[in-house]
């Protein structure tokens, strides 16, 4: 029997049960003590389960500025583990734009931890900038041509649209401007934004060919 209410939380936050670690991350952020905020903090950033590590974004959200304070170094230190680099990444942007103070001074350069993190990942591969850019240009690119295949049938329907010279000519147009946009955008946003929603992301670059390939 477990003597320390705090053992026992930590003993469920371990457990092979998502639920059991969904509640053990509440009960973490209830206790508000440094070793659960801790635990808390690891959880978030580390845990498999998409919906455990939601629980903690949340109940982060929540804490006062003295307990937030506790939490924040240990998000910041997961940047130099590279298989946990974007997830922190991502959730100290999260953190800062729902209004969270980023403790520079006390936690060394946030900036300078986050370019080390990025260069490990373009390294990495798996999920690195350059990846991220791919990803990002062959959405981009493929939203261009569809973009201008809505375009062009419009066009034929208003307009004397010669084919095939013509076609060929707003596709090829339509589909350059959406990948040198897309390419744009994304350079401009990833040093803020790599939590971008993937439907959300998909939707702009589709709405942005479709304006792309208008303006060509």
């Amino acid at each position: 029997m477990h003597s320390d209410p705090l053992s026992l939380i930590v003993e469920y936050a371990g457990s092979a049960d998502a639920v059991e670690r969904r509640n053990a991350v509440t009960a973490l952020a209830v206790a508000g003590v440094p070793e659960s905020l801790e635990r808390l903090a690891i959880l978030t950033v580390e845990d498999p389960d998409e919906g455990v590590r939601r629980r903690g974004e949340q109940e982060i959200q929540r804490l006062k500025p003295e307990g937030l304070a506790m939490v924040l170094p240990e998000v910041i230190a997961r940047l130099r583990h590279s298989p946990y680099s974007v997830r922190a990444y991502a959730l100290l942007g999260r953190l800062h734009n729902s209004g969270a103070t980023m403790p520079f001074g006390a936690t060394g350069s946030l900036l300078a931890r986050v370019a080390w993190a990025l260069a490990g990942q373009a390294r990495a591969g798996a999920d690195g900038a350059w990846r991220h850019r791919a990803r990002a240009f062959a959405s981009g690119l493929g939203g261009g041509v569809l973009g201008a295949l809505v375009v062009g049938v419009l066009l034929g329907l208003t307009e004397d649209l010669a084919a095939p010279e013509d076609v060929a000519g707003l596709l090829s147009l339509g589909a350059l401007a959406a990948g040198v946009l897309t390419v744009c955008v994304v350079e401009r946003s990833l040093p803020f934004n790599l939590h971008f929603d993937p439907a959300a992301g998909i939707i702009a670059e589709l709405l942005t060919a479709a304006v792309g390939a208008a303006v060509s």
